[in-house]
């Protein structure tokens, strides 16, 4: 759950666990936050690429808090004390598989990424997807960029990649009518080839070279 009432110093909510013992409740607080209430609905994280990865990891904790409950004698126990007991056991199951902080950046980077390349190849602009995801517009441009670089290594070193859809279309435009215009070229040339070929067969022909 989330405390709308007490958003964090940055605007950021964090998303907590409730234990209720005795018509007492107390709050577990996870590692997990979401940037606006916009994200929360009915107990699970949405509107986010990476909603399914952490909806998963909470859906973990708490079946480990229900194993860590019921693996106690919690009746006979306060509700800190429960707290208390639930907190460290969660906390060492945290510190032995320590992947939290690393892993989960390279899984939403991923997912980020995709999110970034798949709206970008739809037609949305930097600007917009930069609106969607907790990125800078200059990190969602970095990536489109290397994506392009990536499926075109053909291009010359130093090619300004055309920043949306609209500006895509315009430069593959451009680059067919040059190569229309240069097609045209060779044809002349050709034509011009077959015309002194000709002058020079006629020319042998008469003996005259």
């Amino acid at each position: 759950m989330v405390i709308k009432s007490k958003p964090n110093l940055d605007g950021s909510y964090a998303i907590k666990i409730r234990l209720s013992h005795n018509q007492v409740q107390s709050y577990i607080t996870t590692p997990y936050n979401i940037h606006s209430l916009n994200e929360w609905n009915g107990g699970w994280v949405c509107n986010r690429p990476d909603a399914d990865y952490i909806n998963s990891k909470l859906d973990e904790l708490l079946h480990r808090c229900e194993e860590i409950v019921y693996g106690l004698d919690y009746e006979k126990m306060s509700m800190p004390s429960l707290a208390n007991e639930v907190s460290a056991k969660i906390n060492i199951k945290r510190d032995i598989s320590q992947m939290s902080q690393r892993e989960l950046y390279h899984e939403k980077r991923e997912k980020y990424f995709d999110f970034v390349i798949k709206s970008y190849q739809q037609g949305m602009t930097v600007r917009e997807i930069a609106k969607l995801v907790p990125l800078s517009k200059s990190t969602v441009q970095r990536w489109a960029d290397e994506h392009l670089k990536k499926d075109c290594p053909e291009l010359p070193e130093g090619t300004l990649i055309p920043r949306t859809a609209g500006a895509v279309s315009k430069q593959i435009k451009a680059m067919n009518a040059r190569i229309a215009e240069l097609e045209g070229q060779i044809e002349v040339q050709n034509k011009k080839t077959e015309v002194l070929t000709k002058i020079i067969e006629i020319l042998k022909t008469e003996k005259l070279i």
